[in-house]
């Protein structure tokens, strides 16, 4: 007896839904155990991840891993500023917790906007989240949790907050110095330009008695080293 087409429609649909779900087990068994598996190393300490290169919004700084034992060794960390960050505004350190994994090289800015819109933040690479892993929390690949609450733990973590509040002090204040630098070298050699031949130009012989017969005398040389204060 011949199956009607609607029979045969729903058998081949049952075995097309079948394959795909048997696929679709496969690849997620695949990408569990692909994002479980032990990491063979770290980011170098002279790095970046090449989704995300370094710029004025996506830092990299190298921290200890233990900050009880300055042997263990450093890693590379990362923070990214949110797209509008203003060092002179308020600024917000957005802290995400051991279950989002919302951080990363490809992130997504619109849940993190959404939160806080039109807001200066920070948000900071989480130690233990993919791709910060350590291959030291595996010794011959497998998991060592007193290793892992270790390094993981959260008296690690804010440490790193620390550490990276520091770091953007740093580089704002070395920022404003190389601007105040070229302000003033700038300022200086206009000025040191304009002198000579302004002393050139008068017959005033009180000035040019001052300042050289020429103007270039010993008296007339400035010293364009800045002087920051």
């Amino acid at each position: 007896m011949m199956k009607s087409p609607r029979k045969k429609i729903r058998s081949l649909l049952v075995v097309v839904l079948s394959v795909a779900g048997a696929a679709s087990g496969i690849w997620g068994c695949r990408r569990w155990h692909g994002t479980h598996e032990p990491p063979e190393a770290r980011l170098a300490l002279d790095a970046y991840y090449p989704e995300m290169p370094p710029d004025a919004n996506h830092r990299y700084l190298n921290l200890p891993m233990d900050y009880t034992d300055e042997s263990s060794g450093r890693f590379r960390a990362f923070y990214v500023l949110s797209t509008n960050f203003n060092p002179k505004d308020p600024v917000v350190f957005f802290l995400t917790d051991g279950q989002m994994e919302l951080v990363g090289p490809e992130m997504d800015f619109s849940f993190f906007d959404e939160q806080l819109p039109g807001v200066s933040y920070v948000l900071i690479g989480h130690r233990g989240h993919c791709p910060t892993l350590f291959p030291e929390v595996y010794p011959d690949g497998k998991l060592d949790l007193r290793r892992a609450m270790n390094l993981y733990g959260s008296w690690q973590r804010v440490e790193d907050i620390e550490r990276v509040r520091k770091d953007m002090v740093f580089r704002e204040t070395a920022s404003v110095r190389r601007t105040h630098y070229d302000f003033r070298s700038l300022r200086r050699r206009r000025t040191c330009a304009a002198v000579p031949a302004a002393i050139w130009r008068t017959r005033d012989p009180d000035i040019a008695g001052h300042h050289g017969s020429a103007g270039l005398g010993p008296s007339a040389r400035m010293d364009l080293r800045p002087k920051l204060s």
